[in-house]
C-alpha cells in the first residue's frame, strides 16, 4: 500500500493514463491528400499539393469504380507504394525532374497489373 501511494506522488501523469477517468479517443479516416502532399514533398516535388490531390482523385475513383475484391488494392497502402517507386526514380535521377511524368510511370508500373483486364 505504501509502496503504491509512493508511486502515485512521484508519477501522476503515469496514474492519470492508466486511470479509467481517461476519455476515449475515437478514430477518424485518414486525410490521404495531406498525406500524399507531404510525402511528396519530403521527396523533393515542387508542385506537391496540386500533384497530390490529382494522385488521391485518381486512386479514389479506381477504388469506385472497381470490384471489392481484395486483389483491387487501391488504398492508402497503395499509394505509398507508389510514392516509393516515385521516390526511387527521384533519387536515381542527377536533376530534379519534374515530379507528374514520374508519378504517372509509378502508378504504371505499381497499378499495371490490376488496370490491365479492366
Amino acid at each position: 500500500e505504501e509502496e503504491g501511494t509512493n508511486f502515485r506522488k512521484h508519477h501522476p501523469t503515469t496514474v492519470f493514463l492508466f486511470s479509467p477517468r481517461v476519455v476515449a479517443v475515437h478514430m477518424t479516416s485518414p486525410d490521404s491528400a495531406v498525406i500524399v502532399e507531404v510525402l511528396l514533398s519530403a521527396l523533393g516535388c515542387a508542385s506537391s499539393a496540386s500533384l497530390a490531390r490529382k494522385v488521391v482523385l485518381f486512386f479514389d475513383l479506381c477504388e469506385a469504380q472497381f470490384s471489392l475484391q481484395s486483389h483491387y488494392d487501391f488504398s492508402l497502402r497503395a499509394i505509398k507504394r507508389m510514392l516509393q517507386c516515385v521516390g526511387h526514380a527521384l533519387s536515381s535521377e542527377d536533376a530534379a525532374p519534374d515530379a507528374q511524368p514520374l508519378v504517372i510511370a509509378a502508378i504504371h508500373q505499381t497499378c499495371a497489373c490490376m488496370l490491365a483486364g479492366a
